[in-house]
C-alpha cells in the first residue's frame, strides 16, 4: 500500500472574494492533471513557491467530488481483504 498526498484549495470566504487569489493549482504539463500548488513569495512578488502532490483540487471542487476521486478508490482497494464478521452481542434479559 502506498501513501497518496492530495491538496484541496478551499473556496474563498465571502469576505475574501474582493481580494487577490494567491494560492493556485497548476500542472507540470498541460496534458496532465493538477499536481502542484503555487504560492507567491511574500518577500518577492516575482518568485513563487511550488509544492507537489499526487493530486490537487481547486476551489471549484466539492467535498463530494474529492471523495469520489480519492476516497472511493481507497475503499475499493480494501475489498480484497475481507474483514472477520462482527462478534454477535447477546444481551441477557433480566426479567
Amino acid at each position: 500500500m502506498s501513501v497518496r498526498v492530495v491538496a484541496r484549495i478551499r473556496p474563498l470566504l465571502e469576505k475574501e472574494l474582493g481580494k487577490d487569489v494567491i494560492v493556485r493549482a497548476d500542472r507540470v504539463d498541460d496534458a496532465k492533471p493538477l499536481t502542484v500548488v503555487k504560492i507567491p513569495s511574500p518577500k518577492n512578488e516575482a518568485e513563487e513557491f511550488s509544492f507537489a502532490f499526487n493530486s490537487v483540487y481547486d476551489q471549484a471542487t466539492s467535498q463530494e467530488d474529492l471523495f469520489t476521486a480519492e476516497g472511493t478508490p481507497l475503499t475499493a482497494a480494501d475489498a480484497p481483504y475481507p474483514r472477520p464478521p462482527p462478534t454477535p452481542v447477546v444481551i441477557a434479559d433480566s426479567s
